[in-house]
């Protein structure tokens, strides 16, 4: 599934999608405009001006094949991927997905308008954006060796 993104300012996005039974590990199969793929993201620093780039949104995977069985809100999911303000977020439970983070911040919060395309393996599910569920989702869904934004630190998220 295909998900555009434009940016003018900073975005720390997790996207959640459903893991495919016959697939053991999920992927980004391509992207277009001002994304980056990070295969291997362990040693990144994604905290508050940690990675910062005027010109480019990174990507990269997280977690691969995690149960979610103690519920996880979404902030869009596909029913509203459109989004247009703040939405009621919607709980997934019982479901094995795949998770992947889009992060970018602006060198000195300057931005130039960053327009991209980024396509993945599966169906996108949802994506996480508020700063307390993204808190929240780091511990279950982030990845090993990443450093993220301290929880309550609203700075950057």
């Amino acid at each position: 599934m295909r998900l555009r993104v434009g940016l003018l300012g900073i975005l720390v996005g997790l996207v959640v999608m459903v893991f495919g039974v016959a697939t053991a590990v999920a992927s980004i199969t391509g992207s277009t405009g001002d994304f980056v793929i990070i295969s291997n993201p362990s040693g990144l620093d994604v905290s508050a001006n940690g990675y910062q780039s005027n010109f480019v949104i990174r990507a990269f995977p997280e977690q691969q094949g995690v149960l979610i069985d103690q519920g996880l809100e979404l902030d869009i999911t596909t029913g509203n991927i459109l989004h247009t303000g703040p939405e009621t977020p919607v709980e997934i439970n019982d479901v094995t997905v795949n998770s992947y983070l889009l992060h970018f911040d602006a060198d000195n919060g300057i931005a130039r308008g960053t327009v991209g395309t980024i396509t993945f393996e599966e169906e996108i599910i949802g994506l996480i954006t508020d700063s307390a569920r993204l808190d929240v989702s780091d511990s279950l869904l982030g990845a090993s060796g990443v450093t993220y934004t301290p929880a309550g630190d609203e700075e950057l998220r």
